[in-house]
């Protein structure tokens, strides 16, 4: 029995089966070709209908444009080739395939599916940026319950971010991810080693999720010399959603590509809280920068796309003090407004030219103009001290403005 189908509107452009079945009860076997877009080779056998049944199938094609079928995945599927097996109770399947797109490099891509109850699957990947560099993914998935649950490990080797080129932002030499549970109730757990800055570290982090909240029981990174630990949660259950971060480090260096100045986070610990709009931060730490002791301590509150409508921020440098109150934004032309207060801060230690001892307080505020750049304006000057071995006046304007002409 030969047949000719012609289909008109199931895609995006027209297409055409042609195929044959021929046999009886104890064997039917199944021929057909697709035209394009879809132009590929298939055939299928059934034997034993009434007794034992068993099949087979088996899909070939030198190219599948997926966007035929889904039109925004401007993807094409080379060499395809799905062979599968089974019979009423147990099914087997493999898949091979390179896949190609325009923003990736070629993925070898392999798979294997098999079950024996059709409740639970045992599932194997491969996808292959090269011989070196792969990732794979096998586990269990099982449909026994309501909920669906699955056992899944993801093990990478040599990947990188592009996947392809020189220019990567980021590299992981190996890696492990590991899920286990349901979508509502999970454990995540990750555990890997990255270069970023060409420096090595080493990621592990593990979660626990459910349908409406996120925790992540412990984050640690080592690298830059240090150690960097966190924990949090994400909360979803009522609007907005709500977000909580704690993170502490001790011995990091920042990498020269980093920063112009040697600067060491020697301890510090960080608190994040809010919603996606607004952002409450307090932090603390002891850094050393070129070698001189400095102590940051600040908390700030305001909204995450213009800034710190309050904050302070209180600064020890060297035998000095500085301290600051009030804005703190980035999207307006208004970068700081508040009060900036030193309490025998000595410039000497930013500009080795101009060591001293300075007291006193005045009103701050930045602006930047995208003509002319950065504007600093102070008000309500009263400042005295030392300058250069030398006294200094007390200083009192009631207002200065310092264009820097630059950006």
């Amino acid at each position: 029995l030969g047949y000719v189908i012609d289909v008109k509107q199931a895609l995006s452009s027209p297409f055409q089966a042609v195929g044959r079945l021929e046999g009886d009860i104890e064997q039917l076997a199944l021929t057909q070709t697709l035209s394009e877009p879809l132009l590929s080779k298939q055939s299928a056998t059934i034997t034993d209908v009434l007794s034992d049944l068993h099949w087979s199938l088996n899909v070939d094609a030198d190219a599948i444009d997926v966007a035929a079928i889904i039109p925004e995945q401007q993807t094409q599927l080379k060499a395809f080739s799905l062979k599968a097996q089974g019979d009423l109770t147990a099914l087997t399947a493999d898949l091979v395939s390179t896949v190609e797109h325009a923003d990736l490099p070629p993925l070898g891509l392999t798979a294997a599916i098999e079950s024996d109850d059709f409740s639970v699957w045992t599932i194997s990947s491969k996808a292959s940026v090269s011989e070196q560099s792969h990732v794979e993914i096998a586990g269990d998935i099982s449909l026994q319950d309501e909920i669906p649950s699955a056992e899944l490990e993801a093990v990478w080797q040599n990947l990188q971010w592009p996947l392809a080129g020189d220019n990567a932002i980021g590299k992981s030499a190996n890696g492990t991810v590991m899920f286990s549970g349901t979508a509502a109730d999970y454990v995540l757990k990750v555990d890997t080693a990255l270069e970023v800055e060409q420096q090595q570290l080493n990621v592990s982090a593990q979660t626990e999720g459910t349908d409406s909240a996120i925790q992540i029981k412990q984050l640690q990174v080592d690298g830059f010399d240090g150690k960097l630990t966190a924990d949090g949660q994400l909360d979803w259950q009522q609007a907005p959603l709500q977000y909580q971060l704690n993170a502490d480090w001790q011995g990091m260096k920042l990498p020269a590509s980093l920063t112009t100045v040697a600067v060491e986070l020697q301890q510090g610990k960080i608190a994040l809280n809010g919603t996606p709009e607004i952002l409450s931060l307090t932090t603390q730490a002891d850094l050393l920068v070129d070698g001189v002791a400095m102590n940051v301590d600040a908390n700030a509150s305001g909204q995450i796309d213009k800034g710190f409508e309050q904050s302070r921020v209180d600064i020890a440098l060297a035998d000095g003090k500085l301290f600051y109150q009030g804005q703190l934004l980035w999207s307006e032309t208004l970068l700081i407004d508040g009060v900036l207060s030193l309490d025998k801060m000595n410039p000497g230690v930013l500009l080795a030219d101009w060591p001293g001892a300075l007291s006193g307080t005045t009103q701050l505020r930045v602006n930047k103009q995208p003509e002319t750049g950065f504007h600093v304006q102070a008000s309500d000057i009263a400042i005295d001290g030392t300058l250069r071995e030398r006294p200094l006046k007390p200083v009192s304007y009631t207002h200065l403005t310092l264009p820097t002409n630059r950006e």
